[in-house]
């Protein structure tokens, strides 16, 4: 309002706008505007006269009505997009979980429904009304820690230290750090995967004697598979570990160091303190090394925020405030997906293992120890069982079909008591069959061929079609289907005489008795009884009249 004044009684004394901008600073626009405002409110020019506060504060209102009522221009525009302007921003709290637009992409949207504003005034209107940016943070101060409540875990580098075969790795430590006293255990490694991360923690509490109730970490991606700052995805075997030990796993908030500051300090002290200007011969040299500098230099130094050393603090207050270590040391599981083969096994780290029929071409979950294997569909387990050497098969004969059990696994009990089922003379055919061969189950296939006829002839003719086989000692499959086909089995083999004739021999067959395959030839074989035929002797007769 004194700006008003000031201009309004130089162009009252004759002085040109450019005049009057050069001396005030107030560009010739704002000038004329002014001016314009002050006519329209009733002002006579008049160099004797000074402009007074109520016509200068007229000119304000009429000249910027929004800034004088605590608004400016653009403000005001603004304030009918607040609530789209936050949920474009991702703002509000239903919006958390949700990333929002950039501040250019927001002023670009409303520029499209004619709202067009300077970026700076959308900045401002943003951080004033939509809870946007900020430069200032607040914070507030946690409560202490209590002893043996929380562990806080991270992975430093350290740099490239030799190994066995000449070359050089690059090693990273896992420190483990209590926060209450600043005590601190490192596992040295070359990888950070899971098994490192159980590994080291299991190296841990065997030196702390004992298991904090809560371990922060970091999303790192052998502990967290989806990080959250909500409900965070962590690996299953971490998953596992946790439970088997008995503490609660408290992931920090993505790329938020803050969330575990006293451990991301620990990581500069132990590289500049201990690592660095040293000397490294390999992995273990390190291990043995940072373990003893942990108890004798970092555990008895004085702590910078508690003012007291933390190996004291540890061993007096915090040693036996931690859960109590139970059980054998944790074997950590590693997961794998498989697809069942239509053999009905999986493969797992060279072995194989059987799972039932219903699961071929399933893909199964596989989890593996040491010692054990756990096999999953759906979240369910479906098969546990000991591991087996690489090469190894561990097969259960029930997942196969019942029909191919016995040839799968080679046996040839359940073939004999379906053949004793048929009847006395096929359970003898078939016990006959298998003493064929020094290795019984060469024979399955011709027992389940022989199995197989009482399906097409029906068991009773099996049975009279073996009778016959057995009668005349003709050990042969074929030889039964034969006598089955031409209803030999219809005539009794003890009625095959006629007019005392002889009993004739069944064709030649590839497979005779043990007796005869044992014997050789001999050069001058004894007489043998007379002939008999297998069919009557009228059946051989070709005189139609005189048969009939």
């Amino acid at each position: 309002m004194w700006s008003i004044q000031v201009v309004l009684d130089r162009l009252a004394r004759g002085e040109s706008k450019s005049a009057v901008a050069r001396s005030t600073g107030v560009a010739r626009k704002t000038i004329g505007r002014i001016e314009k405002r002050a006519y329209e409110a009733g002002w006579t020019p008049d160099p004797n006269v000074p402009v007074g506060e109520e016509l200068a504060g007229r000119v304000a209102l009429m000249a910027s009505p929004a800034r004088h009522r605590g608004v400016g221009v653009s403000e005001e525009v603004l304030l009918p997009f607040k609530g789209q302007v936050m949920e474009w921003l991702a703002t509000r709290p239903e919006d958390q979980r949700r990333k929002g637009l950039s501040l250019v992409k927001v002023r670009m949207l409303l520029a499209r429904q004619g709202v067009d504003v300077p970026y700076s005034s959308l900045h401002r209107f943003a951080v004033q009304h939509c809870g946007f940016g900020g430069s200032h943070r607040v914070t507030v101060r946690m409560p202490p820690f209590q002893p043996g409540e929380v562990a806080e875990i991270d992975f430093g580098v350290l740099g490239f230290v030799p190994t066995n075969d000449g070359k050089k790795r690059r090693l990273s430590a896992l420190i483990i750090l209590l926060p209450f006293s600043g005590h601190q255990y490192v596992f040295t490694t070359f990888t950070q995967s899971v098994d490192d991360v159980i590994l080291g923690l299991e190296a841990a509490w065997r030196a702390f004697d004992g298991v904090p109730k809560r371990v922060v970490i970091d999303n790192m991606k052998a502990a967290v598979v989806k990080a959250d700052r909500f409900e965070p995805q962590f690996n299953r075997a971490f998953e596992r570990y946790a439970r088997h030990r008995g503490f609660i796993i408290d992931a920090a908030r993505p790329g938020d160091p803050q969330g575990k500051p006293r451990v991301e300090r620990g990581v500069h002290y132990l590289r500049e303190n201990f690592y660095r200007g040293e000397t490294w011969l390999g992995r273990d040299h390190v291990q043995d090394h940072v373990e003893t500098w942990t108890l004798h230099v970092a555990g008895k130094r004085v702590h910078g925020t508690t003012g007291k050393q933390p190996i004291v603090v540890f061993e007096s207050e915090e040693r036996a405030a931690l859960q109590p270590l139970k059980g054998p040391t944790y074997d950590p599981p590693v997961w794998s997906v498989h697809t069942v083969h239509p053999d009905h096994h999986i493969q797992v780290a060279k072995a194989f293992y059987s799972l039932p029929t219903r699961f071929i071409g399933k893909r199964v979950e596989v989890e593996s120890t040491r010692s054990m294997i756990r096999i999953y569909h759906d979240n369910v387990c479906i098969r546990t069982c000991n591991r087996a050497r690489e090469g190894q098969y561990d097969t259960l004969t029930e997942h196969y079909p019942a029909a191919q059990q016995g040839y799968a696994m080679r046996h040839v009990d359940h073939l004999q008591h379906q053949a004793d089922e048929i009847g006395p003379h096929a359970s003898l055919f078939t016990r006959h069959l298998f003493n064929l061969s020094s290795v019984p189950w060469s024979r399955i296939r011709q027992a389940q061929a022989l199995l197989h006829l009482a399906s097409t002839y029906g068991p009773e003719r099996l049975e009279r079609a073996c009778k016959r086989a057995n009668h005349y000692d003709a050990i042969n499959v074929q030889q039964v289907k034969t006598i089955l086909q031409n209803a030999l089995d219809q005539v009794d083999p003890h009625d095959d005489t006629h007019n005392d004739t002889a009993r004739p021999a069944l064709p030649p067959t590839s497979n005779t008795s043990h007796a005869a395959n044992s014997n050789p030839p001999q050069a001058n074989p004894p007489q043998s009884n007379p002939a008999r035929f297998a069919r009557p002797a009228h059946a051989f007769r070709h005189d139609t009249k005189d048969h009939e």
